[in-house]
């Protein structure tokens, strides 16, 4: 009887254990496919700047002729030269531009999509830890209490086979006292026994 029960709880333990490894098995797979997401979006987010990137540097300047001296004669009233405004640099024109609002958001989207696959991904790896951990311990803890129940069958065993053996050595004892040739055959049988039970000890 107690070897049936044992028989059950193992093969309990042993389905619950496999519904655990199916389970770390199916994160680790939503944890690939968030990985490849990942991937994806940081290729997109590397063409969106390039795209932007080229576009600044594309973008057309205008160039202002610096009028000469004389010039400046015919063109102002009598007597004094104005320098005209210093011309901006092209490269910091296109530092100061803006993006596009439209590229500007869908880089923002694209961040905040970066940000939460990173997120997930953690908590993922997260939860494959914790339950590859709680696979451990239910193994170990399994294995300490196969090997305790184990030890007290055992030891049961053993008690019940002492207990025999010393009943039937018990009993030789009472018929070695009575020479009677009608209890032989019973004492060598009960010798035997006591061979066979020592022998299977």
């Amino acid at each position: 009887e107690q070897l049936t029960i044992k028989t059950t709880e193992i093969e309990q333990q042993v389905r619950e254990n496999d519904n655990l490894k199916e389970r770390i098995s199916k994160v680790e797979d939503d944890n690939q496919k968030l990985k490849e997401m990942n991937i994806k979006l940081k290729g997109i987010a590397i063409k969106y700047r390039t795209s932007a990137a080229a576009a600044a540097a594309t973008t057309t300047t205008t160039t202002t002729a610096v009028p000469t001296s004389t010039d400046t004669d015919e063109l102002l009233p009598s007597g004094t030269t104005e320098l005209p405004p210093p011309i901006e640099n092209p490269v910091d024109i296109n530092k100061n531009r803006a993006l596009p609002i439209d590229l500007t958001e869908k880089m923002n989207k694209l961040r905040d999509a970066l940000v939460m696959a990173r997120t997930r991904i953690t908590t993922q790896q997260n939860r494959i830890t914790q339950m590859t951990n709680e696979l451990i311990r239910a193994k170990q803890t399994r294995i300490s209490n196969d090997l305790t129940e184990a030890h007290v069958l055992i030891e049961s065993i053993r008690q019940t086979y002492e207990t025999e053996i010393n009943d039937l050595k018990h009993i030789i004892q009472l018929f070695d006292n009575i020479d009677s040739n009608e209890h032989m055959a019973e004492i060598l049988r009960l010798r035997k026994k006591i061979e066979e039970l020592t022998t299977n000890k």
